[in-house]
């Protein structure tokens, strides 16, 4: 309801359906994907995966494929809240040159003593989160979350995943 943007996503739950959600010092919680950035809108960035926030607007992390025309490759790009009440991501290059149409992986993981970790198409960064974020109920999300929202009715994003995987260990 309080979107701006076209996505299609796919949000945690349990196998029979609930919501699943859950706080990071309980376990040591993955996302893994494997997929392929097929098309980009003009705006050339797409949303690839999350961490977020139980009844919040403000993910603690937004995994995002940001395409540049000049080298016809992407960059994979981290945008963190280090603090749940914190109005700005910090935005961190995690990977460079990935093309499209090349098949990459992902894992972001938040483990239980506050480590967000992510490795994407061969490349890692990692950063202590704050505290704040312990009792905050958060949940995986994956898919295709388009950051344009003009353009023709051709104009979109497309993503392929092959693997999507989320544990808590």
């Amino acid at each position: 309801e309080n979107a701006i943007y076209p996505r299609s996503e796919l949000r945690e739950t349990y196998a029979d359906g609930r919501l699943r959600n859950w706080t990071y010092p309980e376990a040591d919680n993955f996302l893994r994907a494997t997929l392929t950035v097929n098309q980009v809108p003009t705006s050339g960035k797409v949303v690839i995966g999350q961490i977020h926030a139980y009844d919040s607007q403000k993910p603690l992390i937004k995994l995002e494929y940001q395409f540049k025309e000049k080298t016809q490759t992407g960059n994979i790009v981290a945008k963190v809240r280090m603090r749940p009440d914190e109005a700005e991501s910090q935005v961190i290059i995690v990977a460079s040159d990935v093309p499209l149409e090349k098949s990459f992986t992902y894992v972001i993981n938040l483990n239980k003593a506050g480590l967000l970790s992510v490795y994407a198409a061969d490349s890692e960064w990692n950063e202590r989160i704050g505290a704040a974020w312990g009792d905050k109920p958060l949940y995986f999300k994956a898919g295709v979350y388009v950051q344009d929202n003009s353009g023709d009715s051709k104009e979109g994003a497309r993503v392929t995943f092959a693997k999507l995987d989320i544990d808590h260990e």
